[in-house]
């Protein structure tokens, strides 16, 4: 009995502090749990968020490329614009050379003509 007495008097404290050990680790288990919880649902809005991210980036992308197209388009078209006034005045100057020609076109006809006529359209011996 004085063993029992001796074991139990030993013993009784640590059996205390393991029941307190206990119940502090449930505590701390519990706030880890709660903790590995809302780790994880920041964890989730963390990647909604980058979802959100990748696709504002990639629309970014896509209009800054849209943007560039359009941007060489309308160098393109200054280039056209430019180019074709160069065009305008040389146009300009072979309509009034057109008209000219168009004037003196109905005389050449009548030279022709009339040229035609004095040589003939058959031979000396074949029009005889």
């Amino acid at each position: 009995m004085s063993v029992y007495y001796v074991v139990a008097r030993d013993i009784a404290p640590k059996i205390a502090a393991l029941q307190v050990a206990e119940s502090q680790m449930k505590s701390a288990n519990s706030k880890l749990q709660k903790a590995k919880e809302e780790l994880q649902v920041k964890a989730d809005q963390v990647a909604a968020m980058r979802f959100e991210f990748d696709a504002a980036m990639a629309e970014k992308q896509n209009i800054e490329d849209e943007a560039d197209r359009t941007r060489r388009r309308l160098e393109t078209a200054d280039a056209l614009i430019l180019g074709l006034s160069d065009e305008r005045q040389r146009w300009t100057t072979q309509i009034s050379e057109f008209v000219g020609e168009l004037t003196r076109l109905i005389g050449d006809i009548l030279f022709c003509a009339s040229f035609l006529t004095y040589c003939g359209s058959f031979t000396q011996r074949n029009s005889g």
